[in-house]
């Protein structure tokens, strides 16, 4: 499985889409009632506006604080969106999602939205990999990470 288009044809065809003056809660539940984590947003001709996601949430509460169930979504939502092509590799899609600091990329045939890959679909394919390469790719993962602990990078949040 090399391409995007063979790694979502192994995965059920789900695009979950709301529309841009949906409520934060309205997404909230349509993500609850799918278990998913993320939405497209597109308008009532299908037209794609952007994206929201549990962070786009949280980043909402911090900013409009009780009053965000009660906001729209284009509100809230990415509207600056990073998308793949069916013929881009796996690899490249999870470059783009390293880049780009996101956890869900839209799936793109033309102008047609056809997909939504999400870091944990990657991350299937690359435990397979793992299990299927006698371990070549684990040696390497452990030998670039036994520098041990933290990075120092981490914040910690206490009570």
């Amino acid at each position: 499985m090399h391409s995007v288009r063979d790694l979502l044809g192994a995965k059920p065809p789900k695009i979950v889409m709301i529309d841009p003056r949906c409520t934060v809660l309205q997404a909230l539940l349509k993500m609850a009632e799918h278990g998913i984590g993320a939405l497209l947003v597109a308008d009532q001709e299908g037209n794609l506006g952007g994206i929201v996601t549990e962070r786009d949430m949280s980043k909402g509460a911090a900013k409009f604080g009780e009053t965000l169930l009660k906001r729209s979504i284009d509100e809230v939502m990415t509207a600056d969106l990073i998308t793949c092509d069916l013929t881009d590799s796996v690899v490249d899609a999870l470059a783009m999602m390293n880049g780009g600091r996101i956890r869900h990329l839209p799936v793109v045939d033309g102008p047609e939205v056809v997909g939504l890959l999400s870091v944990r679909d990657i991350l299937a394919v690359c435990i397979e990999a793992m299990r299927s390469d006698d371990g070549q790719l684990q040696r390497q993962l452990v030998s670039a990470t036994s520098s041990g602990g933290r990075s120092g990078t981490e914040t910690w949040l206490t009570a």
